[in-house]
């Protein structure tokens, strides 16, 4: 009995040195767990596995499995195929809320890792894990995660998304999609384009994170979105292959503090795509590009130097838009369609104006929407103010003099009366207050001559000499006192021409 009992330890320990295949007459069929005990009864003893392992959805706890240095197969949660879902993806994930950790602590390589709707997961650990070699890394779903891969190298695509707290990814060199985001969606594989949002950032508040891929040096593509509060990649050198005519992209959406974006070691790329909150764009060794787009949060001056070409094999896209405060371009020497809109008050068009006419002609197609030009309407306001108050002052105090000088001269002034016929007689007579008038006796003799022709040949000026000597012999006082009514000084006044004044 002994010794049939070890044999059959040592038939079991053979096997579990070699591998545990699990692989049915499907090739996905999986073993399905829903505690740390069926893990160990299941699991126990592999150092190899050949099968998928499926975390079910009413896990609870831990999922801890060492020994195993290889899985050829998956490493996932549940998921659902629906008929009716949508048809690039029928699958849906319930989720998997009691789960808390996942640690494969002697795990050197498998095939995929597809962790999606963990609510409740705290920590991802595989410290040993050194490859994902044919398919995908997907980290989906979670919140407030710590993702520990300190010796992964080398992955088909990496997708996290979720409120993960922090990650350790130092020795990773080489990936293809690379996509670190707060929320789902935002496709990495170019269908974004299709969207009329996907240069707009979503302005929710999110849990800040930290993204560093100290090692990284080359990726298909590459997306990270969230509230980004630090970016290292100092040595990414290229995005895509040469013969990759799709998705050699890099773009970063952000929402936050200013984020410094520098890529020191980059110069194989085909397209940046930055939006949010950018506080400095740096891609020192990026010469050509076929697609440049930004879309500022905060005031942003943008320098596209060193870049001499945006234009591809087939057509080149510079657009602009957002609160970017001034744009360089001395270095460009090609352009394609050229899409400027700032919403800035210190932008103007005119500042790039001899650049995009140096590099561009009639068949580019060029819009630029900025501040107006500064308007001098202020500036005559202020001259017609400053200069205008006074002249109008000036000019209406003298019309009002003009007037009333001509009002005082029309009061005073007397109108012209028409000369009556001088006496023949000489000096009027002497009116008194009471009876006829009275005449002197020498001018009643000399009447009496002339009336016998005596006289008849004396000139008028004889007669207007003594009308005046007349008016001589008189006073003052005589004068005016003389009744206005008599008309004897309108009369002196008449002869003489005088005027009042």
């Amino acid at each position: 009995m002994g010794a049939s009992l070890l044999v059959l330890a040592l038939a079991v320990q053979g096997i579990s040195a070699e591998f545990c295949d699990f692989f049915g007459y499907y090739y996905d069929t999986a073993i399905t767990v829903s505690n740390q005990a069926e893990v160990d009864a299941r699991f126990g003893g592999c150092t190899q596995i050949r099968g998928n392992i499926n975390i079910a959805t009413n896990y609870t706890g831990p999922f801890y499995l060492p020994n195993v240095t290889s899985i050829d197969g998956a490493i996932s949660t549940k998921e659902v195929y629906d008929p009716d879902a949508d048809r690039d993806n029928p699958y849906t994930y319930p989720p998997t809320p009691l789960l808390t950790s996942i640690e494969f602590p002697d795990l050197n390589e498998t095939s995929i890792l597809e962790i999606r709707a963990v609510p409740g997961l705290k920590t991802i650990s595989f410290p040993s894990l050194t490859v994902i070699n044919s398919s995908y890394f997907i980290v989906d779903g979670i919140q407030d995660c710590y993702l520990d891969f300190p010796s992964l190298k080398s992955t088909k695509s990496m997708i996290i998304t979720g409120n993960m707290t922090r990650m350790n990814f130092p020795a990773l060199a080489n990936t293809d999609e690379l996509r670190v985001t707060r929320n789902p969606g935002g496709e990495v594989d170019g269908s974004f384009y299709l969207t009329e949002d996907y240069m707009h950032v979503d302005r929710v508040d999110k849990i800040p994170m930290d993204i560093n891929f100290p090692a990284l040096q080359k990726a298909r593509s590459i997306y990270f979105e969230g509230n980004i509060s630090s970016l290292s990649l100092p040595r990414l050198s290229t995005i895509g292959d040469a013969g990759d005519y799709y998705n050699r992209f890099l773009r970063i959406s952000t929402y936050g503090n200013p984020l410094n974006i520098s890529l020191p070691s980059l110069s194989e790329v085909e397209q940046f795509l930055f939006a949010g909150t950018i506080g400095n764009l740096s891609y020192p060794l990026v010469h050509s590009l076929e697609r440049f787009e930004l879309n500022a949060y905060t005031p942003l001056n943008v320098a596209l130097e060193p870049i001499n070409v945006i234009f591809g094999d087939t057509y080149g896209y510079l657009r602009l838009q957002g609160n970017f405060t001034a744009v360089s371009m001395t270095s460009v020497q090609k352009l394609g369609t050229v899409i400027i809109a700032s919403s800035s008050s210190e932008f103007y068009c005119s500042s790039i104006t001899a650049d995009i006419e140096r590099v561009t002609d009639e068949h580019n197609v060029y819009e630029c929407e900025g501040h107006p030009p500064k308007s001098k309407l202020p500036l005559i306001l202020g001259l017609s103010i400053g200069l205008g108050v006074p002249v109008a002052l000036a000019l209406a105090y003298g019309l009002y003099r003009w007037c009333a000088m001509l009002s005082r001269s029309d009061s005073f002034a007397v109108k012209p009366v028409e000369r009556l016929p001088e006496y023949e007689l000489g000096v009027p007579p002497t009116y008194t207050t009471d009876g006829p008038p009275t005449y002197d006796a020498s001018e009643e003799g000399r009447a009496s001559d002339r009336g016998a022709g005596g006289v008849a040949g004396a000139d008028t000026g004889a007669a207007r000499n003594v009308n005046a000597d007349g008016v001589s012999e008189r006073s003052v006082d005589d004068a005016t006192s003389a009744r206005l009514g008599d008309g004897s000084s309108a009369l002196q006044e008449g002869a003489s021409g005088r005027r009042v004044v």
